[in-house]
């Protein structure tokens, strides 16, 4: 017969008491009369040799998650789960902005950029929420709009700017002109200006950017530019990322650069952690292309559009 091994012995009797008994390890040191270290390694013990086997019962959207963020070499990626478009409208801030806050609470510099959805998330963040936050600096990383009377209403990225530097009681830096220059001259004098130069230095030493993306030429912003829209719709372009644009497999396409007020693609690509919020089935493709140049570590998107990515990369 083989013969007990007293230490294994007593770290399933200490297993028990803890797992079983929901006994704290203070209290089971005081019923053996054994120290609370000693309790620890027991258990740590009892791990070891099988004796507990701790299996976690995670959801299927959970394992949907990290199924995805494997696939598509992603830090983290949050699928919202929905059954239609209205849903994930009325939903995705609030779905989005309790994460958003745990990634940002250790971070230092923000870059951020236009986008529905990145407005959608920042407005329902709230002050009493953001506790701990060590951000010192939020940043505009693209220009704004160039409005007219008959242009859709919109959040500018200088409103989402600030609208973060109220909630994180932090410094902001807002790019003070438009995103799209038709005048390649007159783009080059305004990188001459001071205050702008300012802030693209600082987009250096970002340590996360949160940004809005979707299809190449897609959105308000080109609504009083059928010139430049027309040179992307000409292109290969699928994707547009902070006026980036890529092709079906990630490559970045020369469209646009003498016109565009923007952080880089090769800026962005520096930053640790890049953050997008996107989704509907329409940017599946673009949203595919963005993760393929690895301008995505984080995506904020729904099931919907997970599933319709999917099955274009099959």
């Amino acid at each position: 017969m083989k013969q007990k091994n007293p230490r294994s012995d007593l770290a399933t009797r200490v297993a028990l008491l803890y797992y079983s008994d929901n006994l704290s390890q203070n209290d089971i040191a005081l019923t053996l009369g054994i120290s609370r270290s000693y309790v620890s390694q027991l258990l740590t013990l009892a791990r070891e040799l099988g004796i507990v086997q701790i299996t976690v019962n995670a959801g299927e959207a959970y394992l949907a998650e990290e199924s995805f963020a494997r696939r598509y070499q992603l830090q983290q990626a949050f699928i919202l789960p929905s059954t239609s478009q209205e849903y994930t409208d009325s939903e995705f801030g609030k779905y989005c902005a309790p994460h958003t806050l745990r990634l940002i609470r250790n971070v230092k510099r923000i870059g951020i950029n236009l986008g529905a959805s990145v407005n959608k998330v920042v407005s329902m963040i709230q002050k009493e929420d953001v506790g701990d936050c060590t951000v010192e600096l939020v940043a505009q990383i693209m220009g704004g709009c160039v409005q007219q009377e008959k242009t859709k209403a919109g959040s500018m990225p200088s409103e989402l700017v600030f609208r973060m530097g109220q909630l994180l009681n932090c410094d902001t830096l807002y790019l003070n002109c438009p995103a799209l220059i038709t005048n390649a001259t007159a783009r080059e004098l305004l990188l001459q200006e001071a205050s702008i130069q300012n802030v693209i230095a600082a987009w250096d030493h970002l340590d996360m950017v949160l940004m809005g993306m979707g299809q190449a030429g897609a959105g308000m912003l080109f609504g009083n530019f059928p010139e430049l829209r027309a040179r992307i719709r000409a292109s290969r372009a699928v994707a547009d990322v902070n006026l980036n644009f890529l092709d079906r497999s990630g490559a970045l396409l020369p469209v646009l650069v003498e016109n565009r007020m923007a952080m880089a693609f090769e800026d962005i690509r520096k930053v640790k952690t890049k953050v997008a919020y996107a989704y509907g089935t329409p940017k599946a493709k673009a949203i595919l292309a963005a993760m393929r140049a690895k301008m995505i570590d984080v995506l904020f998107t729904d099931s919907l559009t997970m599933d319709e990515i999917l099955k274009l990369d099959k």
